[in-house]
């Protein structure tokens, strides 16, 4: 299969080239490889990890809701980021200090992305989610690939608010 890509891709390199000598003409083509970035955001490690280890209690495993498995990740604000888990039950919102570039909301698989981060080992991590809601975590040295589900997919969380100071 490989060596038959290899064939193509020299014949359109000959092809291009008699064209071009043919008809006196340059043809230049490019293929477009960078997905639109529909999400961007760098952290501190350290920071992210603490933040998110609590937010592991309300993350379920097996749900007929995807969602439901992963964190909403909302990135609105311009140096916070606000993370959510909630298990059609229980919920628990955490804040994180964090550079957004690029704003928006997703869905991430909670396990995935926790396993993640305990496997990185630089100091700043960068978060990047595609147009395709591909999701690429890398931190310098090593680049991890995931999924991501919309933010609209993720079930509202009920708003309580007392004088003690909830949601």
């Amino acid at each position: 299969m490989r060596r038959r890509e290899g064939v193509r891709r020299l014949h359109l390199r000959e092809l291009l080239k008699k064209l071009d000598q043919n008809l006196n003409i340059k043809i230049i083509y490019e293929i477009k490889s960078q997905k639109e970035i529909q999400m961007k955001i760098k952290f501190k490690r350290t920071e992210l990890a603490s933040s998110i280890a609590p937010l592991m209690a309300t993350a379920v495993n097996r749900s007929t809701v995807p969602a439901v498995e992963g964190i909403l990740i909302e990135a609105r604000e311009p140096d916070t980021c606000i993370f959510t888990t909630y298990d059609l039950e229980k919920g628990i919102r955490t804040r994180v200090e964090a550079q957004v570039e690029e704003e928006g909301f997703n869905v991430v698989n909670a396990q995935k992305f926790f396993q993640t981060l305990q496997v990185l080992d630089g100091d700043e991590i960068e978060m990047i989610i595609d147009e395709k809601l591909g999701v690429i975590i890398t931190d310098g040295k090593s680049k991890f690939r995931m999924n991501a589900l919309r933010g609209e997919d993720f079930p509202a969380v009920p708003s309580l608010k007392s004088q003690m100071g909830f949601f």
